[in-house]
């Protein structure tokens, strides 16, 4: 007897390899899938304008990074003490302008030399509704906890959606002419905009990811938000506020990305990464011993060995880690 639906996921042509360059960007869920990538030590940035919800947001990001735009001082604003932009998270909101003004232009900069023919881009919809703030008619990226009355909430259209992801990927292939795009729609359910409007503003991001996907060889479609409805199909797999997917959930949706975006070979480098993380958090009782020192010793020679594998997301600091503490001990 079969008592679910999984989601069934073919292997692609290519795959993701440790000496890629990959950029994802967007929903939180950009965030979890770019931490599995970095533990992984995969060559990823991850969100250069911090967590943003809707396309165009995202949007706006890769076009300032693509033409090196930085923010000015009339572009940076302050509420409660804190200095902050419409187009970045809350993340990068300081209690110092310059400070502020700074980090946003130095992503910008970071962001501009890396995507540069970055092999691939993986873009996570939270959202189609957007909030824009009455007095600057302006679509912002974040709210920073300004009163609900400065805004007006609106959702996008099929087509707006749409047009603002044909652009993304325009930019993006202008960057990096050889890049694979791979869109998802986050499994976050915003239930707070109300569960009716949820699931019309998935669909409608949906529909427009499926349109773009028909136009473009080089973008293509990863359902986590299928796995998480009609794969998993159970609130044991949320978290307690029955909105995010909990750790077992994202780990199923990461064997399955890896299903599907990885080979053979680069999956089986990714279990020896992780039980290498694993022996470097291992917390002993007794550090003085021979056999603590013996565990030491070849955890710093596996690392080692697997560091021929990998680029520029390497184990060089926790070898230098574990060298100190051996060397102390004896």
């Amino acid at each position: 007897m079969q008592f679910r639906t999984e989601v069934k996921l073919d292997r692609q042509s290519f795959s993701i390899q440790h000496q890629h360059k990959i950029v994802s960007i967007g929903s939180c869920f950009a965030d979890e899938i770019g931490q599995r990538l970095t533990l992984s030590k995969f060559n990823v940035q991850i969100n250069p304008f911090g967590i943003l919800f809707h396309p165009l947001a995202i949007e706006n990001a890769l076009g300032r990074i693509h033409s090196r735009i930085h923010y000015t001082t009339n572009e940076v604003f302050e509420y409660n003490d804190l200095f902050f932009t419409w187009d970045h998270h809350s993340s990068y909101s300081n209690t110092s302008k310059v400070e502020c003004l700074n980090s946003v232009n130095q992503s910008i900069d970071l962001y501009n030399e890396f995507t540069r023919n970055a092999d691939f881009f993986i873009i996570t919809l939270g959202t189609s509704w957007v909030y824009k703030i009455k007095s600057m008619d302006l679509i912002v990226a974040n709210c920073h906890k300004l009163p609900q009355r400065e805004f007006e909430k609106l959702i996008l259209t099929t087509q707006e959606i749409y047009q603002s992801l044909l652009n993304s990927v325009r930019l993006i292939l202008d960057m990096a002419p050889n890049a694979k795009i791979l869109f998802t729609i986050s499994p976050v359910r915003h239930i707070k905009d109300g569960l009716v409007e949820n699931n019309v503003s998935k669909s409608r991001l949906i529909n427009a990811v499926y349109q773009l996907e028909s136009q473009f060889n080089e973008v293509f479609y990863f359902p986590s938000y299928e796995i998480i409805l009609d794969d998993l199909r159970d609130y044991r797999f949320y978290k307690e506020d029955m909105i995010h997917p909990n750790k077992l959930a994202v780990d199923y949706i990461w064997e399955k990305f890896q299903e599907a975006w990885m080979n053979s070979k680069t999956q089986e480098l990714n279990q020896q990464i992780h039980k290498a993380n694993q022996a470097l958090n291992h917390r002993p009782f007794n550090p003085n011993t021979v056999q603590h020192q013996s565990f030491l010793y070849n955890t710093c020679k596996e690392l080692k060995r697997l560091n021929e594998f990998l680029t520029e997301n390497n184990f060089n600091q926790e070898i230098e880690t574990l060298e100190q503490k051996i060397k102390n001990v004896n």
